[in-house]
């Protein structure tokens, strides 16, 4: 029997915990939000399965633990633009922009078209939510399958405004660069190239502790590409 909406916040109510909920508000989460731990959102998760209209319900809340689970519930078969585009303007936290959401609108047959949309945006975690998408895709889609012309060009917009790009924009292009660099063959030298690039500046990141650099891409594409990292296959089905 399908779980109700209010049957699921209350649970997620009962499981949350000081320690999560103070460690995911320094982080920015916005209230309300439980602080639920990941193990028991994973584990609530697969009791309920795919349960598209409760994922949808769950966003809907704004409750941040809730919208977390709603991202592992999705069924992304049934994710339309619309419904992508619902997420994606109501997302409140980089942590739901970048991970649940971008993780669902990756499987979806609507990734590129979103993601490669979402990256011009003017709002901050709509753009993050693009650059997360589309790194998802590149890691998980054989390079046949990708439309390398435009990942030239996001390579390029990459090189030339990552360092007066917002926060958590420069950290979701920096893994953009890492990702295609490791994981499409053709694109490796135009990767590295762009890496190269951004080493002549500093990409910087603050999530509410204070700066702090993030992974520097040249070092870690020429590393994965030195071990010979084989491309990734398709991910499956959470």
């Amino acid at each position: 029997m399908s779980l109700s909406t209010s049957d699921v916040i209350a649970e997620l109510e009962a499981l949350g915990t000081d320690e999560v909920r103070s460690a995911a508000l320094s982080r920015g989460a916005p209230e309300p939000v439980f602080g639920v731990k990941v193990a028991d959102l994973k584990a609530i998760a697969k009791r309920i399965g795919r349960d598209h209209a409760l994922a949808m319900d769950l966003w809907d809340t704004g409750n941040s633990d809730a919208r977390y689970l709603a991202g592992l519930i999705a069924d992304e078969e049934a994710m339309t633009p619309s419904d992508l585009q619902h997420w994606v303007h109501t997302v409140s936290w980089f942590v739901l922009a970048e991970d649940s959401l971008a993780r669902v609108a990756a499987e979806t047959p609507h990734a590129w078209s979103v993601g490669s949309s979402w990256v011009h945006d003017s709002h901050e975690l709509v753009a993050c939510a693009g650059w997360a998408t589309l790194t998802r895709l590149v890691t998980n889609e054989k390079d046949e399958g990708l439309n390398r012309a435009g990942l030239e060009a996001l390579l390029d917009q990459v090189e030339r405004t990552i360092h007066n790009e917002r926060n958590h924009v420069r950290v979701a292009m920096n893994d953009f660069v890492i990702a295609v660099g490791t994981s499409v063959e053709p694109l490796y030298d135009r990767a590295l190239a762009v890496a190269m690039a951004m080493a002549m500046g500093t990409v910087l990141a603050d999530h509410g502790t204070g700066q702090g650099g993030v992974r520097a891409a040249s070092e870690v594409i020429t590393k994965a590409r030195a071990r010979g990292l084989a491309k990734k296959p398709p991910a499956p089905r959470r």
